[in-house]
């Protein structure tokens, strides 16, 4: 695989329910130069699972990931077998890639976290996540030449997704913030001073 994007997770599909501790302990993600890459895993169901490096991959660099099956059973205590697999890719040139840059202002400034979400208008799959511990300057990169569109909310209660609010009992949905006009990234550039702001804070 060539030209992987590098917030790309690593995705496994099996076609049977598996045990997914063991996975874990038979996967490893490795640098060219045999450095490990750690992450956490996202597990969609028991046969659906993609690991998520810690950060960003490097663009311009090679990986490895390897799956040792003898650590490896299903639900039902099976090994599938006692190969190793071993598969090869490579992330885009970062000659590719532009970065976005600005600041994120909210009214009355809440020390909260606040998620953003740039979504590119060309490649639905192409959506990039930013969360800032707090209000303030903000910086992307990685970001494939595009128009996007920018969703961001204050994370009141701390779960990671937007609240649209209850009626009983009665609470407010959480501040959210869309901006109305697309940002246009150019690859081997910076697009900066963008000013996004959340304009109601109620707690």
């Amino acid at each position: 695989a060539k030209g992987i994007m590098p917030f790309t997770p690593i995705e496994l599909r099996y076609n049977k329910p598996v045990s997914w501790i063991t996975v874990d302990s038979a996967f490893t993600l490795k640098t060219m130069n045999g450095r490990p890459v750690s992450g956490g895993w996202l597990i969609n169901d028991a046969m659906t699972a993609d690991f998520v490096p810690e950060r960003p991959l490097k663009p311009d660099s090679s990986y490895t990931v390897q799956l040792d099956q003898s650590k490896i059973t299903d639900v039902w205590g099976n090994t599938p077998g006692d190969s190793v697999i071993s598969h090869y890719f490579s992330v885009i040139s970062n000659r590719e890639l532009g970065e976005i840059s600005g600041i994120m202002d909210v009214d009355n400034a809440p020390q909260r976290q606040i998620h953003l979400t740039f979504k590119s208008t060309n490649n639905r799959r192409h959506t990039f996540p930013l969360s800032l511990i707090s209000p303030g300057k903000f910086y992307i990169r990685y970001l494939p030449e595009s128009r996007y569109t920018v969703d961001a909310f204050i994370d009141l209660n701390k779960d990671g997704q937007y609240s649209k609010g209850k009626m009983f009992p009665f609470t407010f949905a959480e501040p959210y913030f869309r901006l109305p006009d697309t940002i246009a990234v150019r690859k081997r550039w910076e697009t900066q001073d963008i000013n996004l702001k959340i304009p109601l804070y109620r707690d």
